[in-house]
């Protein structure tokens, strides 16, 4: 694997150090389909694109889920007694004991 690595960047330097004006994006693009890095690069792009799509649409979804209980939560408000209140108190009545 080292051995492919070095040769690569070797050939590499050997071209750059070859061109001294404006790089051919086609021939570029010509060499990375030889060489197969033109499809994991396009795997890789793939993959940073649906990353993207699932942190929006989990975002999305939390964003829902957040306002949709909040609200529920707002619209159900009831009396909720902690204890029954004593028989001097006002609020007995209101219990009907």
């Amino acid at each position: 694997m080292n051995d492919e690595v070095d040769e690569w960047l070797a050939k590499a330097r050997a071209i750059t150090s070859q061109q001294t004006g404006m790089p051919d994006v086609a021939g570029v693009r010509g060499r990375l389909d030889a060489t197969g890095l033109s499809s994991v690069l396009a795997l890789r792009r793939r993959d940073v694109h649906l990353l993207v799509l699932c942190v929006f649409f989990s975002a999305a979804a939390t964003l829902w889920a957040s306002t949709h209980f909040e609200l529920g939560a707002r619209q159900n408000k009831s009396t909720t007694w902690i204890a029954t209140p004593s028989a001097v108190s006002p609020f007995g009545l209101l219990i009907g004991r």
